[in-house]
């Protein structure tokens, strides 16, 4: 995933956050079930739900480093 200070996503993290922000799995109601995009993905809604976790947990550490640094 990369380290603490450079938090980042490699390209299979970044696939399933795509796809599932594509396919409205973020908004209210969601447009799509974590399964759906799971299928669509080959990978079991298991490993698309640990994928999407630990690419949106490096999304929000760069975030909040890069506030962090700003605040600085």
């Amino acid at each position: 995933m990369g380290d603490a200070s450079n938090p980042s996503i490699d390209d299979e993290h970044e696939v399933v956050l795509e796809a599932a922000y594509e396919a409205g799995y973020f908004e209210h109601p969601r447009r799509t079930a974590g399964e759906e995009i799971a299928a669509s993905l080959d990978l079991s809604p298991a490993a698309f739900q640990i994928r999407l976790q630990e690419a949106i947990a490096a999304c929000v550490e760069r975030y909040l480093a890069e506030r962090d640094e700003a605040d600085d």
